[in-house]
């Protein structure tokens, strides 16, 4: 598994240790593996488990620009207008 993938999964696994409802703060790069999810069903469950817990995702500008940075290059070929909407359909403050 390389560096960055054990990475992701510390994070992931660290939010499903949450207990209490709480408002979480990720970095770009986690917000963007949390929304680019390997498969829709994924994606359903993490949000899912979020409301389930009453846990709500803190967006702020800052990484939501950082997930647009790609739009800034004219020949790219990125999914940044689906990465947005899935951020947006999470459970947010």
């Amino acid at each position: 598994m390389a560096s960055g993938d054990k990475k992701a999964c510390r994070a992931e696994n660290a939010l499903y240790r949450l207990e209490a409802p709480m408002r979480i703060y990720l970095d770009s790069r986690d917000l963007i593996v949390l929304a680019e999810r390997k498969s829709d069903t994924e994606y359903d469950d993490a949000g899912r488990w979020l409301s389930e817990r009453g846990h709500e995702l803190v967006l702020s500008l800052s990484p939501i620009l950082e997930c647009c940075v790609p739009l800034t290059k004219s020949h790219s070929d990125t999914i940044v207008m689906r990465t947005l909407a899935r951020i947006e359909k999470l459970p947010h403050t």
